[in-house]
């Protein structure tokens, strides 16, 4: 008996202070002594530790992660730990000598949303919410700006567009990793022009299969589980010469070539397209000479 009413009195106590705060629709504020922690994986673990003056009077633990419909017993009567995986609410009681407490409810949101990049090109994936793939991959990635397949793509494309090429690798734990469902690949596309940007797959006969795609300001998209070779293609807004795309041929524009040629300015694929002449793959003072004559009417292009 006086166990029984030193545990009562101890439970009064404990809930008291909690019943003067505002108490969320579904239970009291939650105590200090459950706590949340976010994995690695984007699962949440609770863990609750019993408070110090209520050791002794719990007999066990309960929570319930489907809004009071279940409540699972927690093995070890001086608290434990669950783990969710997913946004929902959970809610935590216990019982002394056969009473049950008041419950204690908490909110978990988890955010499954997770880019992962390759910071040498720009090249990243998107792993959407609730997606089987795992959080702890990689995007591997380089461009290719010569060779058999850069000469393959070269020739399938029209010669109006300007392309980059990229061989990416999705990796887990330094190993290749493949999924069946799709990657959300997000190219980076500086330089071209969003409304005539498209993404085409290479497959190993050397054949370009066009990706369903949606351009945006600062990358292009598309869906694929493939990995392997992506090509970013923009039909040219450029026409030869005119390196600041004002439409017309001027002396500022050989001006801007010569100082690409020297190093004394960058500039983007586009206006690579355009002031590359000689089509070498680079601007040089022969190019900006020719774009001068031009100007000049002394030459054509």
């Amino acid at each position: 008996m006086t166990k029984r009413f030193i545990a009562v009195v101890l439970l009064l106590i404990s809930v008291l202070p909690l019943t003067v705060s505002a108490a969320p629709q579904n239970g009291l504020p939650v105590p200090d002594w459950i706590t949340t922690k976010t994995n690695s994986d984007l699962s949440v673990t609770v863990t609750i530790s019993s408070p110090p003056h209520m050791i002794d009077a719990i007999d066990y633990y309960e929570y319930s992660t489907d809004g009071f419909n279940t409540f699972r017993k927690l093995s070890d009567t001086s608290g434990g730990e669950f783990i969710i995986t997913e946004t929902t609410e959970f809610s935590v009681r216990y019982y002394y000598n056969s009473i049950c407490s008041p419950v204690y409810t908490l909110p978990v949101i988890i955010n499954r949303s997770t880019t992962v990049k390759c910071q040498s090109t720009g090249i990243a994936l998107k792993i959407p919410e609730k997606s089987s793939i795992p959080k702890d991959i990689t995007v591997s990635a380089f461009e290719i700006v010569n060779g058999f397949d850069y000469n393959a793509a070269k020739s399938a494309l029209p010669a109006s567009v300007q392309f980059r090429m990229y061989s990416v690798s999705v990796l887990r734990g330094g190993k290749p990793y493949s999924s069946e469902e799709p990657f959300s690949y997000m190219f980076p596309q500086e330089g071209f022009a969003p409304e005539n940007s498209n993404i085409y797959y290479m497959d190993s006969s050397k054949k370009l299969i066009l990706l369903e795609s949606s351009a945006g300001e600062d990358s292009i998209d598309c869906s694929d589980n493939r990995t392997g070779i992506f090509i970013v293609s923009c039909i040219t807004a450029y026409k030869k010469g005119d390196m600041n795309n004002d439409g017309k041929v001027l002396a500022n524009d050989a001006r801007y070539a010569l100082r690409v040629s020297a190093m004394l300015e960058n500039c983007s694929q586009l206006q690579l397209s355009a002031g590359d002449i000689n089509k070498n793959g680079k601007i040089e003072a022969s190019d900006a000479r020719k774009i001068l004559r031009f100007a000049a009417h002394l030459d054509i292009i």
